[in-house]
């Protein structure tokens, strides 16, 4: 853009791009973002206050406790083995598929294209509720079948044989 087209009032479609108004798409998008941080952030900030502020004071004390629990240690390894083991898990599945989608004629249509979506459509809570439904050690479906099998060879099982409750047996 020259001197001359400025003077003359003259604007490039990339300037005059730039220096448009915001739209209602603009509108829309700032206040659907706006929503999204509220119902993420204040929640979040009460939780941190809550955690720091207690009865009028600034405190300590709940890490203090926190961090007094007996088998503290056991637990975070605990938990630290169970994410990396699910996580390598979940890399040697999700490589399988994958050379198997792209370097071989195999495909295997619903399980290729929609599976690896399920994690985004199903919430966590959901996963582990229908867990517990499908492996409760009285109720669940999983055992309640598994439990008729072996009736059929005359083993009588009260529960299980799985849990779905992770240190109740």
């Amino acid at each position: 853009m020259s001197a001359a087209d400025v003077f003359l009032g003259r604007v490039s479609d990339r300037a005059r791009r730039a220096r448009r108004l915001p739209g209602a798409f603009d509108a829309t998008t700032l206040a659907i973002a706006a929503v999204l941080i509220g119902i993420v952030v204040v929640p979040l900030a009460r939780v941190l206050v809550r955690l720091f502020w207690v009865d009028g004071s600034l405190t300590l004390e709940p890490i203090r406790r926190t961090l007094a629990i007996p088998d503290l240690g056991k637990l975070l390894l605990d938990t630290f083995v169970l994410v990396m083991a699910s996580a390598l898990l979940a890399f040697v599945i999700g490589v399988a598929l994958a050379w198997l989608n792209e370097r071989t004629n195999a495909r295997m249509g619903l399980l290729t294209d929609a599976l690896p979506l399920l994690p985004f459509l199903l919430p966590p809570v959901a996963g582990a509720v229908g867990w517990t439904m499908l492996l409760s050690p009285r109720a669940g479906l999983l055992n309640s079948w598994i439990r008729d099998f072996f009736a059929l060879f005359g083993v009588d099982m009260r529960e299980g044989p799985w849990t779905s409750t992770p240190g109740t047996g």
